[in-house]
């Protein structure tokens, strides 16, 4: 807010000399008589605009002192003022110079008092406060500009982190989804190889029963020709013992026929033993089809036995 303008009372005794006097002290500073109403007894003083009314009053009234500091364009229209001012009656109140205790900027002004004790004053102030102001003003400019650049860097960052966040959620999201089929095809993966194998072992337990009740047909008819051979052993030992000098011919075609059976029940032994070897992951049957293999083998060495003694009685 600015004052539009402010009034000195002049007395009637001094109008006419306070009116000619501030016409003479405003002109270095740029004022002069603006307007004159009232019959002269209101007259204002400005540049642009009557800002100073020097207004007298009733013969019965007197003025009470004022103060009021015109801004003068330079130190030299100060000084031309105060000059001014003593030449037309105005008394000294504080010469020209700097006042250091009026502001912090180089405040140069001069005071003089006028001829109805007002004290009037012109200092130059203006272009340096200006001056002051605009580098203050640079200085906020230059502190919004890079406030309103850091917010949007701010606001830049910000998003490019929104960006990067939805990008990583998007790379998790598609990692769980993958996360998720895999597993998906490795459950079936293994449902499957699972299903193989059970009818696998399915299979391979049904030929292992197939197989088991073929060894045990087997081994049945292997029991049988054991049997014989036993049997044969027994007439070979007792037709040794009861025709020794009888027919050796006989004897000679009976051991051949028991030699014969013994090879057979050898082969047949080799036979059931690589089967059993084969199907090694068959039921306990083929552990106990092994059992009656070693069995029938402890037999036949007894035959081979026995006809080693039948030849060593001849």
């Amino acid at each position: 807010m600015t004052i539009n303008h402010v009034f000195v009372w002049a007395s009637v005794a001094k109008a006419q000399r306070l009116q000619a006097f501030y016409r003479t002290i405003l002109k270095p500073i740029g004022y002069s008589e603006m307007i004159r109403v009232n019959d002269g007894n209101l007259i204002g003083y400005g540049s642009d605009y009557p800002y100073l009314w020097l207004k007298t009053l009733p013969a019965d009234k007197s003025p009470l002192p004022t103060h009021i500091a015109f801004d003068a364009p330079n130190n030299e229209a100060v000084d031309e003022f105060y000059r001014l001012a003593l030449e037309h009656g105005g008394h000294d109140n504080g010469g020209p110079g700097i006042r250091e205790e009026m502001s912090r900027q180089p405040y140069y002004s001069a005071f003089i008092i006028d001829l109805d004790g007002n004290n009037i004053e012109a200092v130059c102030i203006k272009k340096i406060i200006l001056e002051e102001v605009d580098r203050n003003r640079s200085v906020e400019i230059e502190d919004q500009r890079r406030l309103i650049l850091a917010s949007e860097n701010l606001k830049n960052e910000v998003k490019d982190l929104r960006a990067q966040l939805a990008k990583r959620d998007r790379n998790i999201r598609d990692v769980e989804a993958e996360a998720q089929r895999r597993l998906a095809s490795a459950k079936e993966d293994s449902n499957k190889v699972v299903r193989d194998l059970l009818a696998q072992h399915a299979g391979e337990k049904a030929q292992a029963e197939v197989e088991i009740l073929r060894l045990q047909k087997e081994l049945s008819a292997t029991q049988n020709e054991r049997d014989a051979l036993s049997r044969w052993n027994r007439e070979v030992a007792e037709a040794n013992l009861r025709q020794r000098r009888n027919d050796p011919d006989e004897i000679e075609t009976l051991r051949r026929t028991i030699v014969q059976h013994l090879n057979a029940i050898d082969r047949q032994r080799r036979q059931l033993t690589t089967k059993y070897r084969a199907a090694t992951n068959a039921p306990d049957a083929l552990v106990e089809a092994n059992t009656e293999i070693t069995t029938k083998d402890r037999e036949l060495r007894n035959a081979r036995d026995e006809l080693v003694e039948a030849n060593e009685e001849e």
